[in-house]
């Protein structure tokens, strides 16, 4: 099997209700796809049109984040309540994907969330991109982009 550097794309996964994908071509030097779907789509593009031979996958794992704890005296208690169930909510779904791929044969890179987001122009600035994106679709280009 080839190693990471040798294969020619790296796929990105942001996990969510809207899953972040982008493929990221290496020889081509830009985005082969670059989209938002849901959970099985995403599973069933990377299964049927990649194989693991030719692809390496960066999944934002929410796992390495901090969890969220209920703060005495917090005046937000039902929003912060909602806010970890749809974090527990990413976290199982980002796991049951990554265990799903690696049942399968793919090698697959867990990778903290990072705190600052691009905005549409800045994610085009730096990436050339000229396709509509959403913040899903971003967060996943920017796992592989140039990688």
């Amino acid at each position: 099997m080839p190693n990471r550097f040798n294969k020619r794309y790296a796929i990105g996964i942001d996990g969510g209700v809207n899953t972040g994908f982008a493929v990221w071509d290496r020889k081509e030097k830009k985005f082969a796809e670059l989209t938002s779907e849901d959970f099985w789509e995403v599973f069933s593009t990377i299964t049927s049109l990649y194989p693991p031979a030719l692809v390496d996958i960066y999944v934002e794992d929410p796992s390495k984040n901090k969890p969220v704890f209920f703060k005495k005296g917090a005046n937000n208690h039902k929003k912060m309540l909602k806010v970890a169930q749809n974090v527990g909510g990413v976290k199982r779904e980002t796991e049951l994907l990554i265990e799903g791929l690696e049942k399968e044969g793919y090698e697959v890179q867990r990778v903290r969330p990072g705190s600052a987001k691009w905005d549409a122009d800045t994610f085009k600035n730096m990436t050339k991109y000229k396709g509509r994106t959403n913040e899903h679709s971003r967060d996943a280009g920017r796992l592989v982009f140039q990688r």
